[in-house]
């Protein structure tokens, strides 16, 4: 049965299409949760889904012996995986809304110019710390997620995102205590 709904949706059957669709959404579904549970737009998930989906069909070959869900689910787990990866690689930190002010309302006054310094020495110093301290640092003060978020996220423990935070807070505070030292001399 498998076989020939796969046979018609390589022929571009629109039935067949829908009718795998349909029937692979469970597996869809829980790929997606599984790999990116916290995804900021799981809509567009779905629809790559559907793209791979597609792709999936047209390579699929049954003489390997794999089922086809199998197959799919292998499929859409890389590229969730790779996904995850590209978004998780380098990221800036974003300005809170309170450095945004400071910005937006500098005056003349030294302590404010001295504030905004401050801020984006801040900001420069998460950019520099290592990918994976900025990326818990990151989740946890600018998108304000729990430890435990963050490890399901991340795919780690949770008490390796707390030692990673911890490592991470050092680092800020002994790589600004040090700029401040030098910026005084």
């Amino acid at each position: 049965m498998e076989s020939q709904i796969i046979s018609r949706a390589k022929a571009r059957d629109p039935e067949a299409l829908a009718q795998l669709l349909v029937d692979l959404v469970p597996i869809t579904r829980a790929t997606i949760r599984r790999i990116q549970p916290y995804a900021q737009d799981p809509d567009n998930l779905y629809g790559e889904a559907n793209l791979i989906l597609l792709d999936a069909v047209d390579e699929f070959d049954p003489e390997r012996g794999v089922p086809f869900h199998l197959y799919y689910r292998a499929r859409l787990s890389y590229f969730l995986m790779d996904d995850l990866k590209r978004s998780m690689k380098k990221p800036t930190v974003p300005l809170t809304a309170e450095m945004e002010s400071l910005v937006a309302d500098v005056a003349n006054t030294e302590e404010d110019f001295i504030l905004l310094e401050r801020a984006e020495e801040l900001h420069q110093i998460v950019n520099d710390l290592p990918i994976r301290e900025r990326a818990v640092v990151s989740l946890y003060f600018f998108c304000h997620l729990s430890l435990s978020e963050i490890a399901a996220r991340l795919g780690i423990s949770y008490q390796t995102v707390a030692n990673t935070k911890s490592r991470a807070m050092n680092h800020l505070r002994r790589i600004y205590a040090s700029k401040q030292t030098v910026d005084s001399l």
